[in-house]
């Protein structure tokens, strides 16, 4: 038996403004603090550090200094942690090079299943009270380490800077249980070696698909298209989507982020949140709507092993604004009228219920839900009163069995 899935969401987001990113950069931070430096020795200092921390750019860590990693890992897992590379002095150059780990039967984790990557410091203004409404001038900018490098196979060190390096492990399920030893070398004007101890225990961790933990991290195309300079929706856009949607997925993530109106969040993102679904009005005052982009989207994200939900936002976006094309007119039009309105819920009424044939049609009927995103009680109430609505019509005209249900 079928079913359609309406899901109202609450959720938190810390969204940067691109008005906010334009007032930050205009306030860059210092790139070093010489003070600070008094003492640290002009060499390649290198330790391992906790993977739940960030460390400032500027500042030298403040940190034990520990040449041995030792961890616990069960068979399928992946594990994590950080080193640090910090120097008084300039470094043209410093590279990784990885060892395989064996135990005392000789037994392999291979290199092939380490990898590194150095990270990198992005502006950012600072978050005192989370999410909420401030202004951008009343917030410094400093940086903050965020994005892992896993592509470049050396980088150059500025006097007084502190670099970070993530490392992660991943053990394959048929390693055999023992402890495994090998080393980490970081090389630059000095080669500083350091060891890894990895205890494998006799226990196995499901796929990623099968866990109970369910992870939801909201997916942006646009800004991956940006980053790579590549056309939105290109070929060349897919391919290098897929290798970000994959390590989602090994992490957990079990939900689809879709856009079936432009920019659901009111354009907070510094990129465009453009429609997945193209919206027409034809010149006899009906509607018609293209899914093939929405399609195409979804079933690639499904390939890369996220398939059990799609969350469709929003029937509520932060700006009560909805993108279409009117024949008549021959331009984009945008329907304004409030939520709860008649004008309104027959708007919604036409497309929800061609919407709900199409995902029949595809299979994808009792996965997908409509989505929203922190909006007002009486807005949330005015649309699960639209939704029971088509849903009673959908029962009664086609004979389907539709749930609702809430999911906070």
């Amino acid at each position: 038996m079928k079913y359609l899935l309406f899901i109202i969401c609450t959720c938190i987001t810390l969204n940067l403004k691109a008005q906010d990113v334009s007032l930050a950069l205009q306030k860059k931070p210092k790139l070093d603090d010489p003070a600070a430096w008094t003492g640290v020795p002009a060499k390649l200092n290198v330790s391992f550090a906790s993977a739940n921390m960030r460390f400032a750019k500027e500042l030298p860590p403040k940190v034990s200094l520990q040449n041995t990693w030792t961890t616990k890992a069960w068979k399928g897992e992946k594990i994590h942690t950080q080193l640090l590379v910090w120097t008084g002095a300039n470094l043209r150059t410093i590279r990784i090079q990885t060892s395989d780990l064996k135990d005392g039967h000789g037994n392999l984790l291979k290199k092939e299943n380490l990898t590194t990557g150095f990270i990198n410091y992005v502006m950012t203004d600072e978050f005192r009270n989370g999410c909420g409404y401030r202004e951008a001038k009343d917030f410094d900018s400093s940086y903050v380490a965020d994005l892992i490098d896993t592509k470049a196979k050396a980088i150059a060190i500025q006097k007084n800077t502190t670099q970070p390096i993530w490392l992660s492990i991943r053990v394959p399920e048929n390693t055999k249980p023992g402890n495994y030893k090998g080393t980490i070398k970081i090389l630059g004007n000095a080669e500083v070696t350091l060891s890894i101890n990895v205890e494998v225990l006799n226990k196995t961790l499901p796929a990623p698909s099968k866990w109970h933990y369910d992870l939801d991290l909201w997916q942006h195309p646009a800004s991956i298209a940006r980053v790579h300079n590549v056309p939105l929706w290109s070929n060349a856009h897919f391919t290098l989507m897929k290798s970000y949607y994959q390590l989602l997925a090994s992490a957990g993530q079990k939900t689809i982020t879709t856009s079936i109106v432009n920019e659901p969040w009111g354009h907070q993102t510094y990129d465009d949140y453009p429609s997945l679904v193209k919206w027409t009005k034809k010149k006899d005052g009906s509607w018609v709507y293209d899914y093939s982009l929405f399609d195409k989207y979804v079933s690639f994200v499904m390939s890369c092993g996220i398939d059990q939900r799609i969350n469709c936002y929003s029937m509520v976006p932060w700006k009560i604004a909805f993108t279409y094309f009117d024949e008549s007119l021959q331009k984009e039009t945008v329907f304004t009228d409030a939520i709860g309105t008649p004008s309104y819920n027959a708007f919604w009424k036409t497309m929800l219920t061609d919407f709900t044939k199409h995902l029949k049609q595809k299979g994808w009927f009792n996965k997908t839900y409509i989505a929203m995103d922190e909006r007002p009680m009486k807005a949330m109430q005015d649309v699960i009163k639209l939704l029971k609505s088509v849903r009673s019509k959908l029962e009664n005209r086609f004979g389907w069995r539709l749930s609702s249900r809430n999911r906070k």
